[in-house]
């Protein structure tokens, strides 16, 4: 019977050991995959916990402004829409209250006619977003972000009606507090942010109102993953994937601010990269020492194939030298080799010796 040959045999090994190593491979690929699912999950779920609990700290905010608010219109001098008197009452507060640049009164129209704070100017109010809302009915509203008008400071404003003379009839006037965003920032500064995490709010229009960290820096502009969230339509709720004003690529989380009427929103943007790294630098481990065990073991096979087809061999060549030798040189088994068979040799018959009669002499005639 021939014997497969040494390439035969270390190529069949090197096969086994190759299999080998890209089941392990494939298994340790699956592994990452679902590694990275499962972490990426667990980030999505810290984002959205962020996002609810930094909502959840501006709605307090912003249920504070509401309850000063309703106060204030529910004060007699203000609601008789005496400027000067008005303006005391107002001053009054801010005095109470740091929360507050300034609070005003407005006309139906949006012609400011009363200040907790002396103006330079009078602003009018009417083209404005909440003007415009409190105009048709009694309610609380929130403007958007408004640059430097008071004390230099960045607000957005607060703003409620006044109670109309009978049902049935337009609010008289407008109560508005400019809200320092320092009190928005407050509520960020709180989140437990992971790594290069930040935590923002913005208005209605994507503007920065707060951000956490680096708030002075990007207050008053446009978040860049607004303008990806804008593309979702009506639906401002939702992940998002966007790179962010500092260029590093977030996962980003927007939700409105619970009563707040879509006019401010809460943004958590968590970066995956770290995530992504672990796996990776994990995934190039793994392949490392797949590779030198693979290279071990092919190294291993390619000796022991040789090896092994060397002593095939020889037990071969022993084989075939055993089975030449003569019967009777071979080793015998006492218990199973027969006694040699005895022959005997033919009887050899030997013909009867003739003897042979002697001759007789004749005596000559005798002569009378």
């Amino acid at each position: 019977m021939s014997l497969p040959s040494v390439t035969t045999i270390r190529l069949r090994l090197i096969l086994l050991v190759t299999l080998g190593m890209l089941a392990y491979s494939g298994v340790v690929v699956i592994r990452a995959f679902l590694d990275r699912n499962r972490k990426l999950g667990e980030l999505q779920n810290q984002t959205v916990q962020l996002a609810k609990l930094n909502a959840d700290a501006v709605r307090l905010t912003l249920d504070s402004a509401q309850k000063m608010l309703l106060s204030l219109v529910s004060n007699e001098t203000v609601n008789k829409m005496e400027g000067p008197a008005v303006s005391a009452v107002f001053a009054d507060t801010l005095k109470q209250s740091s929360a507050y640049l300034n609070i005003s009164l407005a006309q139906l129209d949006g012609t400011v006619i009363a200040s907790g704070l002396p103006l330079d100017r009078t602003p009018r109010l009417a083209d404005r977003s909440y003007v415009l809302r409190l105009q048709k009915k009694r309610d609380f509203a929130i403007g958007e972000y408004v640059a430097g008008e008071n004390g230099g400071k960045p607000s957005v404003c607060l703003g409620i009606s006044l109670a109309p003379a009978r049902p049935g009839v337009l609010p008289p006037g407008i109560v508005f507090a400019s809200l320092d965003l320092d009190m928005l920032r407050n509520c960020l500064a709180k989140a437990n942010l992971p790594g290069s995490g930040v935590a923002l709010i913005t208005d209605s229009k994507g503007i920065y109102l707060a951000r956490h960290p680096d708030v002075d820096q990007w207050v008053g502009t446009k978040a860049l993953s607004w303008e990806m969230m804008e593309t979702k339509g009506d639906a401002r709720t939702g992940f998002i994937e966007s790179t962010g004003a500092d260029q590093i690529p977030r996962t980003y989380y927007y939700m409105p601010v619970p009563d707040s009427d879509g006019s401010l929103y809460v943004a958590v943007g968590i970066s995956s990269a770290p995530i992504l790294s672990e796996i990776h630098t994990w995934l190039v481990h793994q392949f490392c020492w797949i590779g030198l065990a693979g290279a071990i073991a092919l190294t291993i096979v390619w000796r022991v194939g040789g090896f092994y087809v060397a002593l095939r061999k020889r037990a071969s060549r022993d084989s075939e030298t055993t089975r030449l030798v003569p019967k009777a040189m071979a080793p015998s088994n006492p218990e199973t080799s027969a006694v040699p068979e005895v022959v005997a040799a033919p009887e050899v018959v030997v013909a009867p010796e003739v003897v042979v009669a002697p001759e007789v002499v004749v005596a000559p005639e005798v002569v009378v």
